[in-house]
């Protein structure tokens, strides 16, 4: 994807940037879920204590 700058500056921003952007659409997603009452407190407290790992065979 980036391989025409081997630089590791902007190997770090590109990160940044891709950063940013993934942040600022789970934000807007949690807001709507928080707006439309789908998530809570109650919910993000059991999400905090219930286990989803996948268990290893």
């Amino acid at each position: 994807m980036f391989s025409f700058s081997k630089q590791e500056k902007d190997l770090k921003e590109l990160k940044s940037v891709l950063l940013e952007f993934y942040r600022a659409k789970v934000d807007k997603e949690v807001a709507e879920l928080w707006e439309s009452k789908e998530l809570n407190d109650e919910k993000i407290e059991e999400m905090l204590h219930s286990n989803k790992r996948t268990p290893y065979k």
